[in-house]
């Protein structure tokens, strides 16, 4: 690994100018890449939809309706 690879802010600053849609390419390209582009990609959700899907479905819970 190169040593510009261990300087942090140069990190992120290549994952804050990666266009969004490479950001997951970009965190499987390596380690060190990961947190960064990680971290880029959740930093700024375009809606709240990609983490509700991080939640596991309840099964077998029901839920009481308001009247």
């Amino acid at each position: 690994m190169h040593q510009a690879l261990s300087i942090a802010e140069l990190m992120d600053q290549i994952s804050w100018h990666t266009d969004r849609s490479s950001l997951p390419s970009l965190a499987l390209t390596c380690r060190a890449f990961e947190g960064p582009a990680l971290d880029a990609l959740w930093r700024n959700l375009p809606s709240i939809e990609p983490l509700v899907n991080c939640i596991p479905t309840l099964t077998g819970v029901s839920v009481p309706k308001e009247n």
